[in-house]
């Protein structure tokens, strides 16, 4: 995928499930207008219910895209439905795209920069993501 076609509205996913099959981690990379994102991570929270361990990752502007932020939401859903039956156009009816890359990398920063690196957003000095085992603890 283009560096120019992640500049358009979208919701990006992945999830990974356990051995019980009630919990599955979802990763969702959300790209919006700063107002719409927080309200796509609401409906992500009410359509996943009952969640908990809900975390905030790198949230910033993305450059040379005319307003448009992005936001990385995990989530733990203990929804008894499969997650491969969850219509995900019941929480964002524009382009959803599966991203087998969005998951809990072994370096602590691994997935703040990869979601960096899809926008050639220059790293910082200290990066503000999550701690080795915080992503999906």
């Amino acid at each position: 995928m283009g560096k120019k076609r992640l500049r358009e509205r979208q919701l990006r996913w992945y999830v990974e499930s356990e051995s019980d099959p009630t919990i599955h981690h979802w990763s969702f990379l959300i790209i919006n207008e700063p107002r719409e994102i927080d309200r796509i991570t609401q409906r992500i929270k009410k359509y996943l219910a009952p969640t908990d361990s809900e975390q905030i990752g790198s949230e910033r502007q993305i450059p040379n895209s005319r307003g448009l932020h992005y936001k990385l939401v995990t989530i733990d859903s203990h929804n008894p439905k499969k997650p491969e039956t969850i219509n995900l156009s019941n929480i964002y009816n524009g382009e959803r795209t599966e991203d087998r890359n969005l998951y809990q990398h072994k370096k602590p920063d691994g997935l703040a920069n990869y979601i960096d690196n899809l926008f050639d957003i220059p790293p910082k000095k200290k990066h503000p993501s999550y701690t080795q085992g915080e992503l999906f603890s």
